[in-house]
């Protein structure tokens, strides 16, 4: 939270420089700070002010997540679930293909 705080304190002197027509070196000056430290902060807020790879868009769909009994030791038991979102349907009803639909759930929760 002390991060937020800085980058707070440092939006509102870039705003100051901005606002001020001075030259950077005058104003790092008159506000006692080095240039290489205003630089550091100018970067860091542009990094902050992006958005993030690993943002996830919200889906427009409501998403609701299903609790699957353990079928590994039930191997015997028929399996049947068919999951559809928009144009994709997958379908699972062997063992073999829950555990392959679970890896690839996996997978996509990690990149997303």
């Amino acid at each position: 939270m002390a991060d937020q705080n800085k980058l707070a304190h440092w939006k509102v002197l870039f705003k100051e420089h901005e606002e001020s027509g001075l030259s950077l070196t005058e104003f790092c000056e008159r506000k006692q700070v080095k240039r290489p430290t205003y630089h550091y902060w100018k970067t860091r807020l542009k990094e902050a002010d992006k958005p993030s790879s690993k943002t996830v868009k919200p889906f427009t769909q409501e998403v609701t997540f299903v609790k699957v009994p353990d079928t590994t030791t039930n191997c015997c038991k028929e399996l049947s679930l068919q999951l559809e979102w928009n144009e994709l349907k997958l379908s699972i009803s062997t063992t073999e293909e829950a555990i392959l639909a679970a890896k690839l759930i996996k997978e996509l929760r990690l990149i997303c």
